[in-house]
């Protein structure tokens, strides 16, 4: 299966520092937005959201490093980052409910929307006002910023090498989201689905990272993050609608309740099966996972490092299990 999310610059090198994957895959990702928001004959839509995409990248790579960079640096970067996606953002994404529900005009229907609209009206019939256009001097600023960000990289303070720099941050953010699961399924609020679904979307980030540690596995790990994530996007959009429905004065009540069944149906269907994929991916607890990330990139290591020493390169041990290292110490 081909991943749409494996990209060739985000991701481990072989023979790479960690430390080093993780400033050059920041920058390349702020190259790329940078690239996409100053190229004069790309669809501007489009390169705002893949600008967006980006962004949203970056802050995942960034939390895998909290604990490494510091408590302040972490906000700083994270703000920024977040701050320049925020602005590149339509305003149409934050509209209400109701305000979709009831929006006039001839604009081409939500993207975010379309399905659950076509589930209350059986038929995609309810539009939404067109985006506002972003000024161009929004796109300016968000690139300069970006600019600016890129020069910072150089100075994140890592103290260490290896797993002992992402470790902390990956484990934070496997118990967040597992935490964000349950809060999720006792109260599936629009707030507690979004920051869930916000949740998944930076494990599959990170999990994409590493997944040259081993393809099969982890490829599999990152589709079943990708469909857990659509799951709890249209969850919540249904509860964004479902909370914000007012009824429109030409729609009879049975026919209102008839389209509410729908929703809750379809409601119901969605937890059940993000419950399905939540039980899959939640399976170990946050040190187990953690763990078991550590043991798939260690084996990786010493893949690499059997490489080099077939062609005479110098292996850095700094960051591998004990056990590992005293085995790279007996080899001829």
């Amino acid at each position: 299966m081909a991943h749409r999310d494996a990209s060739p610059h985000f991701r481990l090198v072989q023979g790479e520092p960690l430390s080093a994957s993780i400033r050059r895959i920041v920058r390349e990702q702020i190259d790329e937005a940078i690239r996409h928001l100053t190229d004069s004959s790309a669809d501007t839509e489009r390169a705002m959201r893949d600008s967006r995409v980006c962004c949203r990248r970056i802050r995942a790579v960034v939390r895998l490093v909290r604990k490494e960079i510091g408590a302040e640096l972490f906000q700083r970067e994270d703000r920024c980052f977040r701050d320049v996606r925020r602005a590149l953002a339509p305003a149409a994404n934050s509209a209400s409910g109701d305000d979709i529900l009831h929006a006039g005009g001839a604009g081409p229907s939500d993207d975010r929307f379309g399905s659950s609209l076509k589930l209350l009206s059986g038929h995609p019939s309810v539009e939404v006002k067109p985006q506002d256009s972003i000024e161009d001097e929004v796109i300016a600023n968000a690139a300069s910023t970006l600019a600016v960000a890129r020069q910072r990289i150089g100075e994140w303070p890592f103290t260490h090498e290896g797993f002992s720099i992402v470790a902390g941050g990956l484990k934070r953010c496997y118990k967040e989201g597992s935490n964000c699961c349950y809060r999720s399924l006792d109260n599936p609020s629009a707030l507690n689905l979004r920051e869930w679904h916000r949740q998944v979307t930076y494990l599959r980030y990170q999990v994409n990272i590493f997944r040259p540690v081993w393809p099969k596995v982890l490829g599999s790990l990152s589709d079943q993050l990708k469909r857990l994530g659509g799951y709890l996007n249209e969850y919540g959009d249904l509860i964004v609608l479902r909370d914000g429905f007012c009824r429109p004065q030409q729609l009879e009540i049975a026919e209102v309740e008839e389209r509410m069944r729908r929703v809750e149906r379809r409601c119901r269907e969605l937890e059940r099966r993000a419950v399905a994929v939540a039980h899959r991916v939640y399976a170990e607890s946050p040190k187990a996972f953690v763990h078991r990330m550590n043991e798939y990139w260690s084996a990786w290591r010493l893949e690499g490092a059997k490489k080099s020493a077939r062609h005479g390169f110098a292996v850095e041990a700094e960051g591998l299990p004990k056990a590992t290292r005293c085995y790279l110490k007996q080899q001829p």
